[in-house]
């Protein structure tokens, strides 16, 4: 008998599989769409609540005395007319791509891995704190996480397949995203390292002899391809009407960032732990707040847990999976942070480590989560039956705890 349950829970699962996601963007479009009126505006959504309702030249005025592209508020004037301009029409747009980035992860994952990943991953950002809470404000962060994560889509897809057409349309989205917000123009660095990475396990040393034959052999196969140019081209041709108060924003020298503290090495893993666990809303300590506590457990001992753990799971994905793809996450994920603690640290007048503008690197955190929980039952079978299933379980109980945890804040400067 249950054996035959088994079975026909196996049958049911290879059957509507696909239909899955479905569910988990129902679940996403719940937790974001609920509580959008629970609390005031604070600073900046203020800004941009104000901005929307300006005669149009008045709000790009506005946005470029507030130092950033103004995509996000265009488009959000037209959306938000047809709500009055309300504090939920405002912050519905925000919902809205935070429902359509779980989209987008889906298939980012999917192409990358496998639909079984792509659905971990889609059901942890669904539940993760820091992602619903971003999802709920007025300022541009999901739109800019969307269009990043549909273009690094489009850039895998492209490397895979090499057709014209999604590079274009790679580079299209990531165009848009630097006109959203200029953290798009960081990340856009990161391709051309996912490129190199990519090409480097693709070499195939076979007939290549003598020193100098595979030093030519390997600068040729690093530089960038006609159909990467392609794709920074279109980006650089939809980013060029904004070109020119982008270099005026750069010269101002981060006078509008005084407010974010200096960056330290350390700060990438406490960002992991805020894209896992949220903040506490209206308390963000200088651009850099402590996670939400967990069960009372000091901040320091889940930081060296979440640093074990991810180093562990790179050593064992590195094995079981194809390094080319496993780098190219962590390059998207980590190796981001990475650049702008960088960037941070060299330039004193700079200070570009704020958890909200890392957002998109937690999406693919998100990926590296759902690719270890794909594989659990591998580590000698110790989940017996439904070992991923409780292995996500286990994650569930703590995303809706720590979710808990997020209490209506002030509207203190963040």
């Amino acid at each position: 008998m249950l054996q035959q349950f088994k079975e026909g829970l196996k049958k049911f699962h290879i059957q509507y599989q696909h239909h899955y996601i479905w569910l988990i963007l129902l679940l996403a479009t719940a937790n974001r769409f609920t509580g959008l009126m629970k609390r005031d505006f604070w600073y900046d959504e203020a800004f941009t609540g104000v901005a929307v309702k300006e005669k149009f030249w008045d709000m790009i005025t506005m946005t470029i005395n507030d130092v950033h592209p103004p995509f996000y508020y265009i488009v959000l004037k037209a959306f938000a007319f047809f709500f009055n301009y309300s504090v939920f029409g405002i912050r519905l747009f925000s919902a809205i791509f935070g429902v359509a980035a779980i989209w987008a992860l889906y298939l980012l994952a999917k192409e990358m891995f496998n639909e079984k990943v792509a659905l971990y991953a889609a059901l942890v950002a669904t539940i993760s704190p820091f992602a619903i809470q971003y999802s709920q404000e007025a300022r541009m962060y999901m739109m800019l996480v969307f269009f990043i994560l549909i273009g690094a889509y489009f850039f895998v897809k492209s490397l895979q397949l090499k057709r014209k057409k999604y590079f274009f349309l790679w580079g299209l989205f990531t165009g848009l995203s630097m006109l959203t917000h200029y953290m798009g123009i960081i990340f856009s660095a990161v391709y051309i390292l996912v490129f190199v990475a990519w090409r480097i396990f693709e070499i195939d040393w076979s007939g290549v002899d003598g020193v100098f034959e595979k030093a030519k052999f390997s600068l040729k196969k690093f530089l960038p391809t006609k159909e990467i140019l392609l794709g920074y081209g279109v980006a650089f041709l939809v980013f060029l009407p904004w070109l020119k108060m982008f270099v005026h924003h750069i010269s101002m020298k981060g006078s509008n960032l005084s407010w974010v503290k200096k960056a330290s090495l350390g700060d990438i893993v406490v960002n992991i732990q805020m894209f896992l666990f949220g903040t506490p809303l209206g308390e963000m300590s200088s651009g850099m707040p402590q996670p939400n506590e967990l069960f009372g457990i000091a901040h320091i001992s889940i930081r060296m847990l979440i640093a074990m753990l991810f180093g562990i799971g790179i050593v064992y994905l590195m094995r079981k999976e194809k390094k080319e793809k496993v780098v190219s996450l962590l390059l998207f994920s980590t190796g981001f942070m990475f650049i702008i603690y960088v960037l941070s640290a060299t330039l004193s007048d700079q200070q570009y480590f704020v958890a909200r503008y890392l957002l998109p690197a937690a999406y693919f955190i998100f990926i590296f989560i759902g690719l270890w929980l794909s594989r659990l039952r591998s580590f000698g079978e110790p989940l017996s039956g439904g070992g991923c299933s409780s292995g996500l379980m286990s994650f569930l109980k703590i995303g809706d705890r720590a979710a808990g945890a997020i209490k209506s804040g002030g509207t203190t400067r963040r």
